[in-house]
């Protein structure tokens, strides 16, 4: 995840993710979310994918849980997704968008994130 393609792979040793789910609070309008959300996904096309790549992104789930609370991370990025969709809807050209790609790109982190609280969380 950020300005490289991906295909479920080099997430442990990604920077951008590792600046995300870290110890550091990233402002809303640091210039890290452009690069951050500017990747290439393939989203998972089965069940198996999806699994896959939720394995292979768990430690990187533990760390924003753990470091969230203080961070804030993942309420700056849903404000950069409310911005980013707001640009989006003004945007008078909708094919090959930079904020749709970006905005898909923020709201498929948010539901991995997500999927992993509920299915790890407790009542």
């Amino acid at each position: 995840m950020g300005t490289s393609a991906s295909q479920h792979v080099d997430y442990a040793t990604n920077e951008y993710l590792i600046r995300f789910v870290g110890k550091e609070s990233i402002s809303p309008n640091n210039p890290f979310w452009n690069r951050f959300l500017s990747f290439t996904l393939k989203p998972p096309a089965t069940r198996t994918d999806d699994e896959t790549l939720i394995q292979k992104i768990l430690p990187m789930c533990e760390a924003l849980r753990e470091n969230n609370l203080q961070t804030g991370n993942l309420a700056s990025l849903l404000h950069v997704l409310f911005n980013l969709s707001s640009q989006l809807l003004g945007s008078a050209e909708m094919e090959n968008n930079m904020f749709s790609w970006q905005t898909f790109n923020g709201l498929f982190i948010v539901r991995c994130f997500t999927k992993y609280l509920v299915q790890t969380g407790k009542e």
